[in-house]
């Protein structure tokens, strides 16, 4: 007997579609237990961090196992800008983002980027730009 969707119960675990940041595996845990996203993000970065990275095992596991649940987000998580650009509009979509100016933003991102010699910046942005999709916010 094979059970229609409609009739199958929910899955124990899943990934969250609208609480993402990477895949949403921990979004979807924090959805499952009832707890917040955040801080089981922040606790599990660092718990990463402090094992060498051996905790990106279970989390590429519980990727490859689970399904996405859940209704997509309705503003895409981050965003070219089409009015504060520069370059390419990563920055000024930050800026947007967050709610800062976005010349503040660029300052920032200029002295991080020379204080680490400025190939991960560059990489960074580079990623950043490849990503996100330009979007008008007028």
């Amino acid at each position: 007997m094979t059970l229609t969707p409609e009739l199958s119960p929910p899955p124990r675990l899943w990934r969250s579609r609208a609480d993402r940041i990477v895949a949403g595996v921990l979004g979807g845990l924090a959805e499952r237990f009832g707890w917040e996203p955040a801080p089981v993000r922040l606790i599990y970065g660092l718990l990463t961090v402090a094992s060498a990275g051996a905790l990106a095992i279970p989390y590429v596991g519980l990727w490859a196992i689970t399904r996405v649940r859940g209704p997509a987000p309705p503003v895409p998580r981050f965003w070219r800008s089409t009015h504060h650009k520069l370059v390419a509009g990563v920055l000024g979509g930050l800026a947007e983002k967050m709610g800062l100016p976005p010349a503040l933003v660029r300052v920032l991102y200029v002295a991080l980027t020379a204080m680490t010699f400025g190939l991960p910046g560059l990489l960074t942005y580079l990623g950043l730009w490849a990503v996100a999709r330009p979007l008008d916010t007028a």
